[in-house]
């Protein structure tokens, strides 16, 4: 089953942009909370209702996909049909042969020609036309049908309705709000830092049409849409009387620092995880598709964020993931660096690697913090021990015991430095050396 979309083969662009300038209204207030939720819905429904009327309904016969079969096959069907009947009437033996010998003839000259044709397709076929590619992509294409769901109860979910209901069990388990949200200690803490009136500062550069614009036609046509199925190649085909009320919608919600209620509200789609039983809910990863103009906005406000975070150094050196410029290739190449010149200077080299299940929805149960706390808190509470603070740690716990153990050959260990001291020894720093 396809997805429903705005725009088709035979939608009218022309006609799609003629509407919405029709029904555009520049002259509107957004002073309020309600406005701009009312604004953002009457938008929506605007776009929405313009594509679907721009639908042509051309009674033309439209031209088939695939080519007609030749005038003796048709031929040689009609004949076939005609003496099936025959037979069906009088059930004649010699009627029966006789449409046996058609129907025989038949398969042998459908067959000649299906090979004919995927003969002449496959010699066709090229790279430099990217014919090649598309024909590769049509084979391997495959979708595995989803396999039944099993329920909390052992029973089977098999319907989509209940997968999807076995699903939405799933999800509002894993996603339970935290205890501390009915704290009303925490939660008057949390009203009144919202509450606060904000320090005096210069107003945010307000977004210009140009710059919606760009950002829209910079967008990716693959991405998929939201709830209101709106796309960039949608967005493209508003007139310029939409960017603006785009241009005063975004300022207004920058201004108020309200971010718009329909815009929260996104499509789950569910993509199974590697190796896992399908059969389980859990073994499904969560995707959310957030609407369009909502990816736009938020696009246009990491503008404004990120000379400030770049500027004040918030974010810690050592993080690579959502950053311009950094990937996973860097990281490696960091860790690589530490370990090379650890066997450089001989130091030991100790490396902990920390693996959280469904970490984002555990993040807050970690660090106990409030849902209003910055980022450097979250990674203040997170910081882990230093190797060399691990190691003189360790080494204090491992003296302690050798200090006070019952054997006494293990007692006689207990010394501060290297029994013997031989002349020669590794040029490494022991534990004992750090303290």
């Amino acid at each position: 089953m396809t997805p429903p979309k705005l725009f088709s083969p035979l939608t009218d662009r022309i006609k799609f942009h003629n509407l919405v300038e029709q029904e555009i209204n520049l002259n509107f207030k957004l002073k309020t909370y309600e406005d701009i939720d009312n604004a953002v819905d009457k938008f929506t429904s605007i776009i929405q209702t313009a594509a679907w009327e721009s639908q042509s309904n051309s009674n033309s016969p439209q031209i088939p996909k695939n080519p007609l079969l030749p005038q003796h096959i048709r031929s040689l069907i009609v004949e076939k049909r005609k003496a099936r009947a025959r037979y069906q009437t009088s059930r004649l033996p010699s009627h029966k042969i006789i449409y046996n010998k058609l129907a025989n003839s038949l398969k042998k000259y459908l067959s000649k020609y299906k090979s004919d044709t995927l003969e002449q397709k496959l010699s066709n076929i090229s790279s430099s036309d990217g014919s090649l590619w598309k024909e590769t992509n049509k084979l391997l294409r495959y979708k595995a049908s989803l396999p039944p769901l099993t329920k909390n109860d052992t029973t089977i979910a098999v319907t989509n309705e209940d997968k999807a209901e076995v699903f939405r069990q799933h999800l509002s388990e894993i996603f339970k709000p935290h205890p501390d949200i009915f704290n009303p200690i925490l939660n008057a803490e949390i009203t009144q830092y919202l509450d606060s009136p904000m320090p005096l500062y210069l107003p945010e550069k307000s977004f210009t049409p140009n710059e919606i614009k760009s950002t829209i036609q910079k967008y990716s046509l693959k991405k998929s849409p939201g709830f209101d199925l709106i796309t960039a190649e949608v967005a493209r085909c508003l007139p310029k009387k939409a960017i603006l009320f785009l241009t005063h919608l975004f300022n207004s919600i920058l201004r108020l620092s309200y971010f718009p209620l329909l815009w929260k509200f996104s499509n789950i789609i569910l993509i199974p995880k590697p190796d896992k039983p399908l059969d389980l809910p859990s073994s499904y990863r969560p995707i959310s598709l957030l609407p369009f103009l909502a990816k736009v906005l938020e696009r246009l406000i990491l503008k404004r964020l990120l000379p400030y975070i770049v500027t004040n150094k918030i974010l810690p050196n050592s993080q690579f993931g959502f950053r311009s410029m950094h990937s996973t290739i860097h990281q490696v190449h960091r860790l690589v660096d530490a370990i090379s010149f650890s066997l450089e200077k001989k130091y030991y080299c100790t490396c902990a690697f920390l693996d959280i299940s469904q970490a984002f929805d555990r993040v807050w149960k970690i660090t106990n913090a409030p849902p209003f706390v910055s980022n450097y808190t979250l990674h203040k509470d997170l910081a882990m021990k230093t190797m060399k603070e691990e190691a003189v740690d360790f080494y204090k716990r491992f003296h302690n015991r050798l200090q006070t153990h019952q054997n006494p050959l293990i007692k006689s260990l207990y010394t501060h430095t290297i029994p013997g001291n031989p002349r020669r020894r590794l040029k490494r720093n022991w534990c004992r050396d750090l303290l």
